[in-house]
């Protein structure tokens, strides 16, 4: 199946953090945009995650580490490791992979 992602329909999860998802049976692919300043408070669940960043810059903190990961960088977070995110460099597009699939994110 072929999707036109700014077509999907978008949750906020807070403000200035907008996310688009694809779904698969034990996968979701999510297409997150950050605006400049916003932050993902620390959360953890269930999922693996990786995150890919393709515009900005996003610093994610996976167990009390934090990196900063560039456009064109990936970053493997375990699942129920507890992480954040915020924009040191925005807009921010990533594009997150989750095993096994987000019932929450599908809508």
């Amino acid at each position: 199946m072929r999707y036109v992602i700014e077509n999907l329909p978008f949750k906020e999860l807070v403000p200035g953090i907008r996310l688009r998802a694809v779904h698969l049976e034990k996968l979701t692919v999510t297409f997150v945009e950050l605006d400049p300043g916003s932050k993902l408070p620390e959360h953890s669940h269930l999922h693996e995650q990786i995150s890919y960043i393709s515009r900005g810059i996003l610093r994610l903190t996976v167990g009390g580490k934090a990196y900063d990961v560039a456009a064109g960088q990936a970053l493997a977070i375990p699942a129920g490791a507890p992480h954040s995110g915020e924009v040191i460099e925005g807009p921010v597009f990533a594009i997150d992979s989750f095993s096994p699939k987000r019932q929450d994110y599908v809508f």
